[in-house]
């Protein structure tokens, strides 16, 4: 009734002014309706109203990820004091000791659980429709996903530095040294998220993504050594391919956000997942191909040299044999 009233009063019509000769200026009819409310509020920026969702979305998971990852952080710089050792983490960890395992296994986990809430917290109840029917920019959308989790990735590694050079077994050793080591500390988590956040956008359900995240990590760790070990990849191309997992997702948004889960957006992911894997083998394949046949004079002499030392190992063999059958 009041808001029938109001608009009544609104739409009424207005006394005309006190000088007439006003209405030249346009002024002496003019009719001025108060805005509404929410009318006057001040504009939010676009970029801003992301961050917030993302973090009122994700404040719990990510505040109890954070705590357990920084624990475990300072638990790797005071394990040997902890338990009384003098043996790094990693040199226990290679001795199969139960706690150091507990730890490096929690500290993936974390990281892995990280990734996934990069998407999974808009996959329940389909809740990126909202902004994908608002022709919100998919890049944006990115952006805001990924924002959080690399600060709490930047401040993890800046905590490991502050840990390490804490702890008294740390004060003599070398500062360069330390500065690697969270180098590749940053590295290593920043792998493992890169893997996760792609394989989240990859999976609807999110408990099946949780669930199955440290094994995907798991493999492409494995992956990432048989590489560097066995086809010589630089760490930059590794890093090449974990940049390319970030560029997968982006690429994929829109898509994503649509909820267009058909065989173009599964085909997009596994040429990107493609491309990820071969660019680590490419050092090892061209040393390859750029290595020339042996010398057929070279060939020819290791194969008579075989061939002897073939024959002198068979009559060896066949004098012990009839020794054997003497004696017995």
């Amino acid at each position: 009734m009041y808001g029938w009233l109001a608009s009544q009063r609104d739409l009424s019509a207005r006394a005309a002014s006190a000088a007439p000769w006003l209405g030249l200026l346009g002024e002496s009819t003019k009719t001025t309706i108060a805005p509404p409310q929410w009318w006057r509020w001040a504009v939010v920026p676009q970029n801003s109203a992301l961050l917030w969702q993302s973090a009122r979305q994700n404040w719990l998971p990510w505040s109890m990820l954070t705590i357990v990852f920084f624990v475990g952080i300072w638990m790797c710089g005071a394990f040997p004091r902890i338990g009384g050792y003098n043996d790094d983490l990693s040199v226990r960890v290679l001795d199969r000791d139960p706690p150091a395992l507990l730890i490096l296994f929690l500290g993936t986990v974390t990281v892995c659980w990280l990734g996934c809430l990069a998407f999974q917290g808009d996959n329940i109840a389909n809740r990126i429709r909202f902004f994908a029917d608002r022709g919100v920019s998919p890049t944006r959308v990115w952006i805001s996903r990924h924002w959080i989790p690399m600060v709490i990735i930047l401040l993890a590694t800046f905590w490991r530095l502050f840990t390490r050079r804490s702890f008294a077994r740390w004060e003599g050793a070398d500062p360069q040294f330390v500065l690697a080591d969270s180098i590749c500390f940053f590295l290593a988590v920043l792998g493992i998220y890169a893997v996760s956040q792609w394989w989240s956008q990859c999976i609807r359900s999110p408990l099946f993504s949780i669930i199955t995240s440290p094994l995907i990590a798991g493999v492409f760790i494995a992956y990432g050594l048989f590489a560097s070990l066995m086809f010589e990849a630089p760490i930059w191309l590794l890093g090449t391919s974990l940049v390319i997992g970030g560029v997968a997702t982006w690429s994929q948004m829109k898509a994503w956000m649509d909820r267009a889960f058909d065989r173009r957006f599964f085909v997009g992911h596994a040429a990107w997942l493609l491309t990820a894997m071969v660019i680590p083998l490419l050092p090892g394949i061209w040393a390859m191909l750029k290595t020339r046949g042996i010398d057929p004079d070279i060939r020819t002499a290791l194969e008579t040299t075989w061939k002897e030392g073939s024959e002198s190992d068979d009559s060896i063999l066949g004098s012990r044999m009839h020794l054997i059958q003497r004696n017995f």
